[in-house]
């Protein structure tokens, strides 16, 4: 138990660490204020479309935008305070025609194709996509937008019902206060994440994303509130214009947690490769990582056959303690030492194994890498790529030698043909 109570802490400060270092490799910074930039263009439709919507299932467009504001207003007053004001004036319009919704769909988009980029760029995906399969997306993602502020929305009518559920059964109050607002975002930035980030994630992978930014979240508001108890003039030289000044800094740092949750959530989902990277860089593993990397590490006794000629190639090996001997036909042509890998060729072009290897001594340890956590670490990793790329090179033409000397010493034997 202690053991994998260790393996866990060790994971979630490699994948914390980790995160904060592609936050920043990615310009998690700078990014976060484009998104902020797109989202002030697509604030004032986003939120119109929403309450239009909201108020055709509830019947009045005043009840969804009170619904919306009441939302928005926990997290920044700002918001509410000022984009609102200008929904609520269009809300009353009953005028709206086809064409005039298809332009305010139309004019969130670059948000949802912002946000797409980015996380296909988190993710290291560089896919070529046709441009009307690209639109579908991007249209797809401002749908999911709508339903997030709408899901946030409706879960106000929750938070007034459930309190008296749960306190029929001996919930107290200040848990459903805390914990709910915390639950229903998370709910909705599952969805979110689901639909736009563009590769096939687990249901813990994408939990682990949306808990964290609806913590971050959820950290944004009493943040600015507490600075300004700290420094009641901050932003007071923008006179006029401090209620604007906040907002910018409010949506800024909500879409730098977006960013971060999405960075923690590419990390969980690559956890392996971030631990077999280690191979290839440290010249030898802390204790630290040694300990993540025994779940990928098998024992070999002395003589003990790893694989066979003509096996299929599915893992590559790492050798971590003793020796690895490899053989073809029956004699031995190389002992591999702690430090080098093997079977990588097999493996990539997933083709038979060409020579024997057993273990060279007792204790040997090999840790098993597959194709692919080994695409992760090459593709991720441009140096990794570079060393070994040489170091195929290498072998390579050590086998060219090889056999150009045996093709000259056969020359050189009576008959030989020329």
């Amino acid at each position: 138990m202690h053991h994998k109570l260790q393996i866990g802490f060790y994971s979630i400060g490699l994948i914390l660490w980790e995160s904060l270092k592609s936050f920043q490799g990615n310009r998690g910074p700078q990014k976060a204020a484009l998104l902020a930039y797109f989202c002030f263009l697509a604030m004032i439709p986003l939120l119109l479309l929403a309450t239009l919507l909201m108020g055709q299932v509830i019947a009045s467009s005043q009840s969804a935008l009170t619904a919306l504001q009441e939302t928005i207003s926990e997290v920044s007053p700002a918001m509410a305070d000022t984009a609102l004001r200008e929904v609520q004036s269009l809300a009353h319009n009953r005028t709206w025609s086809l064409v005039s919704l298809l332009l305010l769909f139309w004019s969130v988009v670059p948000l949802a194709a912002a946000m797409r980029s980015e996380f296909s760029s988190i993710f290291h995906l560089d896919q070529p996509t046709s441009f009307w399969l690209a639109k579908l997306r991007e249209m797809a993602g401002v749908l999911v937008l709508i339903i997030l502020l709408i899901a946030l929305a409706s879960g106000k009518v929750l938070h007034y019902v459930l309190p008296a559920w749960l306190a029929q059964l001996h919930v107290q109050p200040w848990l459903v206060k805390a914990f709910f607002p915390i639950f229903i975002v998370t709910g909705a930035l599952y969805m979110f994440f689901l639909i736009l980030i563009p590769v096939r994630l687990k249901a813990v992978h994408l939990l682990t994303g949306a808990l964290t930014t609806a913590v971050l979240l959820a950290m944004v508001g009493p943040a600015l509130t507490f600075m300004l108890k700290v420094n009641p003039s901050y932003g007071v030289t923008f006179g006029s214009l401090k209620t604007v000044f906040f907002l910018l800094v409010w949506v800024y740092y909500a879409f730098a947690a977006v960013l971060f949750g999405t960075e923690v959530m590419a990390n969980v989902w690559r956890k392996e490769a971030l631990i077999l990277r280690t191979l290839f860089i440290a010249s030898k593993p802390n204790r630290k990582q040694r300990t993540l990397l025994n779940q990928f590490v098998r024992v070999w006794g002395e003589n003990e056959v790893v694989f066979l000629e003509g096996d299929e190639g599915r893992d590559m090996f790492y050798i971590l303690a003793g020796s690895v001997v490899l053989s073809k036909n029956g004699k031995d042509f190389r002992t591999m030492k702690t430090g080098e890998y093997f079977g990588e060729m097999a493996m990539l072009l997933k083709a038979p194994r060409t020579a024997k290897a057993r273990a060279g001594e007792p204790g040997t340890e090999l840790a098993l890498i597959d194709r692919q956590n080994f695409d992760t670490v090459l593709r991720e990793n441009p140096k990794i790529m570079f060393a070994i790329l040489r170091e195929l090179a290498d072998r390579l033409k050590e086998t060219t030698r090889h056999v150009e000397g045996k093709g000259g010493e056969e020359a050189k034997k009576p008959g030989a043909k020329a």
